[in-house]
């Protein structure tokens, strides 16, 4: 059936009015399409996307879909605050209701936009910036989102439906669908109306989900029958160990009176040991008594001789206090014969040192007298010779001494001169070296900034900080291998004085340049390239600028010929670097054309911008323009010659914040350093020129005073000699009479011998008197001597008793010991005597029935214990691992009496199952297959009016029984040239103009089976030649036009070939809207 139309041909959710207000490039606008055909010219950059935009962002689709931007405050105008959009669509009439809608908004041609529309709605979405948010109103009440929505697909418009909307940005996404993608969005366009569930789409859907559900229960069928099986195998294996039961129980028996009898053996064995410690203890009790009796009598021994002990203990005390008291004065007897003795020896020194000067005293004497003698012989020749006259200094000998003096005087003053400018460059060297100090001292106060920069790379991508920073110390410990100087990572060699500019030009610079590095010359840049990346794998990169030193050009005009325009630089004026450094950024990020304004610039731009304007700086040859808030960019269509301005946000930067707070201080300090040095340098210098020359002087000085010492020495040879003769004459005889005045005389040797007597004398009686105390003290020790010996006889028979009662209380102890041992063993025999008798008991009692039982068992115990472990071992060979087993196999038989009947119903569930998917696939497959075949026609046609061939084909996936319905395709086949064969329009095979009329032809091919109220194509003929451009459009035309039921369609194209094929139902809305545009003149534009 034809689908309805109303009030001229509109289908029921055709557009009829779209106004903008604040939306992207327009301030305000309206239009009215027409029922059929609408093409929207315009050259690039007019605002034509901005309709498509419009009409997704205003009928509840996604942003997204779009491919512009990801969030609705992007679409508000730049400047303002708000904007919205108002569609209005076409309705069916309402039983009951006004048929008119009365649209009062404002704005040119207000006649035309009050006009009454019949039977319609009106959605609105307003858009606020500051919030990213939108309001929604539907007929001027305020209405949600969902509410929106549900209108929107009551309408059957699917935006995100290529087959009925294709946006600029997403003509090559079509060409790029999959053919299973293309047969679900094909579905969607042909099952727009009518029963929604029912779609071919939806039962595609349902399929899908019908294949997944059937599968899972294939599975779960097959892991029901798999635990069957294993059910029945674990039965028929119990069936062989129920036979092992009765003799592992008869076993179990036999082993449980055995372990029985084991605890009466144990109880006999534990009896015998209790016997045997009680005996043991009563004999230990004996010999502790024995030990006892001969400890006492040892004691009592000890106590008599302990007193004897003490008796002679005291006269031993006595004797040796009387022996001590003649020890000390025979000492000191001993002490005053030596003192006696040190003094006859010391004036026997004195005389002997008394003859030994006199007899030095008489040689000197003989010697000064005969030196006397030769002296004044000797004088008596000198003055002779001098009386002569037969010296050597004549006249010519003078006048050289002259000269010299006169030479020695001039050095003099030189070497004053000298020093007084030495000192004086040695208190500036002090003074500078103490300035060059504190400097550096300031300098290792402040951060690192190299290293806060290396830290903002790390925070960003640390692997590539660790790579980068590798690099960076490889380099520095390979300096000698360059030819050059290489400079890097760029972020560190960068200084920028203004930190205002640092956002500007982390903005403008690439991140992966701030990370690499400048080589001068190719060949490190080559080493740099080999050793780095390829051997050890860093990847950095490694730059090289063929401009190297050459300053920097600037060809869009120096920023000193922008001065009205507040323009204060170029962004390579903002920072300080090395010019090769400069020319690799201009290379990679062109900052040479990359211009700085002011907050003036900005305020100027936003103002031309209010009034609708031409800015001044859109006036010259600036394309990129920087200001404290927006970076602006212009550039030109090489396809027009059309002028395209893009504004964005500036980022605050996050590299270039690090390491420049103290940069300036930091390098004044360092240029201040290097001037000092280089006068410290300087002042080095001078000194050391002062003291070479100061040295040249002193030698010359010295050889000159050389040469006058010899011509004095020459001069004055003589009289040297004969004062030199006197003088040492004149000494000798004050030596002689100095001499003559020392007296040796024999008074004082009498004198010497008379004390050596008396002291002799003395010391003979103090050693008659040393020998009396000596026979004394002899005497007494000879005495003391027998108490001594009795003494320690005592002493000797003390230790042995003591030895013995030492041993004797050893052996108590021992004994005493062994008894507690011993009584340990019997107390702890008769424990384990009650405890076996108790375990036995409780196992059973001892009885004639017991005793019968235990006669059948071995009584010994090592063989009671035999034959426990081989029943054991038997019990355990027998491989019965549960003991339940008769109840295990009755529940086995259970389970799988159960899991039968289960299994029966799961495969009676899946042959329904399997009978309502068939009936399902069914219904689906045959109207799609009758669909294809109607598209296959329909696109076989028009491409053959083209003269070329394309064919629609199903490709199924499968049996019926084993369809994945998820790998079903529509696949297009086209062939554009005779010579090649027939192939899958894909986004590689084809040219973008094939695609094109490929994409073309295939809607049209829909648009007899879709029922969308409408379809926009945007720029879908660009790239085609014109001979193809002319026929589709002439196709697009008749298909659009034919009928009174084909859907409302929407091309936008920025130019059209002349002369094309038009018909009276096609609607040309032209776009003027630019800064050229007059007006002044009033149109029925957009």
């Amino acid at each position: 059936a034809e689908a309805e139309t109303y009030d001229g041909g509109y289908g029921v959710g055709s557009i009829r009015r779209v106004v903008v207000h604040n939306f992207m490039t327009y301030t305000d606008c309206w239009f009215e399409p027409g029922p059929r055909l609408n093409l929207l010219l315009g050259p690039n950059g007019s605002g034509k996307s901005t309709i498509v935009c419009a009409l997704c962002i205003g009928l509840a689709a996604s942003p997204k879909l779009l491919g512009r931007a990801d969030n609705v405050k992007d679409f508000v105008k730049r400047g303002e605050a708000s904007g919205w959009v108002e569609i209005t669509l076409q309705t069916k009439p309402r039983p009951n209701a006004s048929p008119f809608l009365h649209d009062g908004s404002s704005g040119d041609n207000e006649e035309g936009r009050k006009r009454k529309l019949k039977n319609v709605v009106k959605i609105r979405r307003t858009l606020l910036k500051d919030t990213n948010s939108s309001s929604w109103q539907l007929n001027g009440r305020n209405a949600g989102f969902r509410e929106i929505q549900d209108l929107v697909k009551k309408l059957n418009v699917q935006i995100d439906n290529l087959c009925q909307f294709l946006p600029q940005d997403k003509v090559v996404s079509f060409a790029k669908l999959s053919p299973e993608a293309l047969l679900k969005e094909t579905e969607k366009a042909i099952s727009m109306s009518g029963d929604k569930e029912n779609s071919l789409f939806e039962i595609h859907e349902k399929l899908e989900g019908y294949h997944s559900e059937g599968t899972t229960l294939k599975q779960i069928i097959q892991t029901h029958q798999q635990k069957l099986e294993w059910l029945e195998k674990q039965k028929a294996d119990i069936e062989r160990d129920v036979e092992k039961v009765k003799r592992k129980k008869k076993l179990e028996d036999d082993k449980e009176w055995a372990e029985k009898k084991m605890k009466w053996v144990l109880y006999e064995e534990q009896k015998a040991s209790y016997l045997q410690s009680k005996q043991a203890l009563t004999t230990a009790k004996q010999l502790k008594l024995q030990k006892e009796k001969a400890l006492k009598k040892l004691e009592t021994a000890q106590r008599k001789d302990d007193s004897n002990c003490k008796k002679w203990g005291e006269k031993v005390k006595e004797s040796d206090k009387q022996l001590r008291a003649s020890q000390r004065k025979l000492r000191q007897k001993q002490e005053s014969v030596e003192e006696q003795l040190e003094e006859v020896n010391k004036i026997e020194t004195e005389l002997n040192s008394w003859h030994r000067n006199k007899e030095k005293h008489e040689r000197n004497v003989q010697s000064t007298r005969e030196e006397i003698a030769r002296l004044t012989e000797e004088l008596h020749h000198w003055q002779e010779k001098e009386r002569e006259g037969s010296s050597e200094f004549g006249p010519e000998h003078q006048r050289r001494l002259d000269a010299i003096k006169l030479e020695i005087q001039n050095i003099h003053q030189d070497q004053l001169g000298c020093r007084q400018q030495l000192n004086k460059n040695k208190k500036l060297r002090d003074r500078i070296q103490i300035n060059l100090d504190q400097i550096v001292k300031k300098l290792g106060n402040f951060t690192d900034a190299t290293q806060q920069r290396f830290e903002a790379l790390a925070s960003m991508n640390s692997t590539k900080a660790q790579k980068v920073f590798r690099a960076y110390q490889w380099i520095e410990q390979n300096k000698g291998r360059f030819r050059g100087r290489v400079f890097g990572p760029i972020i560190k060699e960068v200084n920028i004085p203004n930190p205002e500019h640092t956002v500007f030009l982390e903005n403008q610079v690439p991140k992966y340049v701030w990370e690499s590095f400048v080589a001068c010359h190719k060949e490190d840049r080559d080493m740099l390239q080999q050793e780095l990346n390829d051997r050890y794998k860093m990847q950095v990169t490694v730059m090289f600028s063929p401009q190297g030193m050459a300053p920097i050009t600037y060809p869009h005009g120096h920023a000193s010929e922008y001065e009205a325009l507040h323009i204060t630089h170029t962004l390579d004026e903002v920072f300080e670097a090395p010019l090769v450094v400069k020319n690799a950024m201009k290379d990679t990020a062109s900052i040479n054309t990359a211009y700085v304004g002011t907050r003036y610039t900005q305020r100027q731009i936003e103002e031309s911008g209010r009034r609708n304007a031409r800015a001044q700086w859109r006036e010259t040859k600036i394309q990129n323009l920087w200001t404290p808030d927006h970076r602006f960019m212009r550039s030109t269509s090489r396809y027009d010659g059309f002028e395209t301005l893009r504004t964005t946000s500036v980022r605050p930067p996050r590299l270039l914040q690090h390491g420049y707070d103290n940069d300036n201080e930091r390098q004044n300090l360092e240029r201040t350093k290097e001037g000092a040095e280089r006068e410290l340098a300087e002042c080095n210098h001078a000194i050391t020129s002062f003291l070479e020359r100061n040295g040249e002087l002193d030698q010359r000085l010295d050889a000159l005073d050389e040469e006058k010492d010899k011509l004095l020495k020459l001069k004055q040879q003589i009289i040297r000699k004969i004062k030199s003769i006197s003088a040492t004459l004149k000494s000798k005889k004050k030596q002689l009479e100095k001499l003559l005045k020392s007296v040796f005389t024999e008074e004082k040797e009498n004198e010497l011998l008379d004390q050596k007597k008396v002291a002799i004398k003395k010391q003979v009686s103090t050693i008659r008197s040393c020998a009396e105390c000596y026979g004394k003290y002899t005497d007494i020790h000879f005495q003391s001597m027998p108490i001594h010996m009795e003494y320690e006889g005592v002493k000797q028979r003390m230790q042995a008793l003591v030895s013995e009662i030492r041993i004797a209380r050893s052996e108590m102890e021992h004994a005493v010991n062994r008894v507690d041992e011993i009584d340990a063993i019997y107390k702890r025999d008769r424990e384990k005597l009650k405890i076996r008798k108790e375990e036995a008991e409780l196992t059973c009692t001892l009885n004639d029935e017991s005793k019968s039982k235990f006669a059948s068992f071995p009584s010994d115990k090592e063989e009671l214990e035999e034959f426990i472990i081989v029943v054991s071992a038997e019990i355990n060979g027998m491989m019965v691992t549960d003991p339940n087993v008769l109840e295990e196999y009755k529940d086995l038989e259970k389970s799988i009496t159960t899991l039968r009947s289960k299994v029966s119903g799961e495969e009676e569930e899946m042959e329904n199952f399997e009978k309502v998917r068939q009936a399902i696939h069914k219904s689906w497959l045959e109207p799609l297959e009758e669909t294809v075949v109607i598209l296959n026609v329909k696109f076989g046609k028009l491409f053959e009016d083209l003269g070329f061939v394309g064919e629609v084909r199903l490709r199924k996936a499968g049996e019926d029984g084993e369809n994945d319905y998820s790998k079903f395709a529509l696949e297009l086949w086209v062939k554009f040239r005779a010579q090649d064969e027939l192939c899958i329009l894909n986004s590689t095979t084809q040219s973008g103009g094939e695609r094109s009329v490929s994409t073309i032809m295939f809607l049209l091919s829909l648009s007899s089976l879709s029922q969308s109220p409408f379809r926009v194509i945007d720029e879908i003929n660009q790239g085609m030649d014109p001979t193809n451009e002319r026929l589709v459009f002439k196709k697009l035309v008749e298909e659009a036009t034919s009928a009174s039921s084909s859907p409302q369609c929407f091309l936008l194209t920025p130019k059209l070939l002349p002369e094309l094929h038009y018909d009276d139902s096609v609607n040309v809305l032209n776009i003027f809207n630019g800064p050229v545009v007059d007006l002044s003149q009033q149109f029925n534009f957009l």
